[in-house]
């Protein structure tokens, strides 16, 4: 089976997701502003904030940016457009559009340039259907949680099902086979001992199986654990490793650092001399010359 590649454009750059491809950083708006993210940035009422952070984030290293209102006390289908407007105006890397609702996500996506992909916020509760039908009727990619009613799946064997059967949802409703990303959903090994090891197994499985792209949230596994950053690097290595194509993370900069070093070690074309740049844009020039 021939691998995905899933193409996004913004309004003046392209990004291909697959598996022989550069390993792709999603950032997500607001992260320097702490556990209160885009929110509190909106709180200031102040698009032109939020546009020089969405700059900020691409200088660190995002190929495509994550725009998400929820939570922050807004009507989220009047301002999820205006945000998405402002973005795209201060940035040319495609964008990656979160929405609660189907109506908020369509009136984003007219406000897009470029071929984005829509995420859905809580897929559990969220209107799945409606909002695949918008997705596929404005062109863009989805990413799609592998989730039941109820939440994760327990075994290996239902949550590569239930993985699946979102893949055949999205290709039903008009989303090209290429343009689904599939989420495992990572649990926090705190709460489950068993999670990491268990994402890892079901990305190698589906990604050698359906040879479609993934991506996985870095940050949710180490919730709860001390020196969380460690761990989330490792498995960022590890689930790249094992297929994933496309990383949605708040660290930009290190996440762009570990995916360019799992890159150079998967041995795909171009990753050391990406790397190279990566480190003396980062370290200096003496520092990267030292290294190699």
């Amino acid at each position: 089976m021939v691998w995905s590649e899933t193409r996004l454009t913004g309004s003046g750059s392209r990004v291909v997701i697959g598996r022989e491809r550069s390993t792709v950083v999603i950032g997500g708006l607001g992260a320097r502003h702490g556990s209160g993210g885009l929110a509190a940035m909106l709180g200031q009422a102040d698009l032109d904030v939020i546009a020089q952070e969405a700059a900020a984030q691409v200088r660190a290293g995002a190929d495509v940016l994550e725009v998400c209102v929820s939570g922050a006390g807004r009507d989220e289908t009047t301002y999820l457009p205006q945000v998405v407007k402002a973005v795209a105006r201060s940035v040319t890397v495609p964008l990656c559009i979160c929405a609660k609702a189907p109506e908020a996500l369509d009136a984003a996506l007219a406000n897009c340039p470029g071929k984005p992909v829509a995420y859905l916020v809580d897929q559990q509760t969220g209107p799945w259907q409606d909002f695949l039908a918008v997705a596929a009727r404005r062109g863009a990619a989805v990413i799609a949680q592998g989730l039941e009613p109820h939440g994760v799946p327990e075994g290996l064997d239902e949550r590569i099902e239930v993985t699946r059967r979102v893949l055949r949802e999205a290709i039903a409703a008009g989303v090209a086979r290429e343009d689904v990303i599939v989420d495992p959903v990572v649990l926090p090994v705190a709460e489950y001992e068993g999670a990491a090891a268990q994402a890892l197994r079901l990305i190698a499985h589906v990604a050698q199986i359906d040879a479609i792209n993934m991506t996985v949230r870095v940050g949710s596994l180490s919730s709860g654990l001390p020196a969380n950053g460690d761990l989330d690097h490792l498995f960022m290595a590890r689930a790249v490793a094992a297929g994933v194509t496309c990383l949605m993370v708040d660290d930009v900069a290190a996440a762009r650092g570990f995916a360019l070093m799992s890159d150079v070690l998967l041995g795909r074309e171009g990753a050391l001399s990406r790397y190279r740049d990566f480190a003396r844009e980062t370290h200096g020039a003496a520092t990267a010359q030292l290294a190699f």
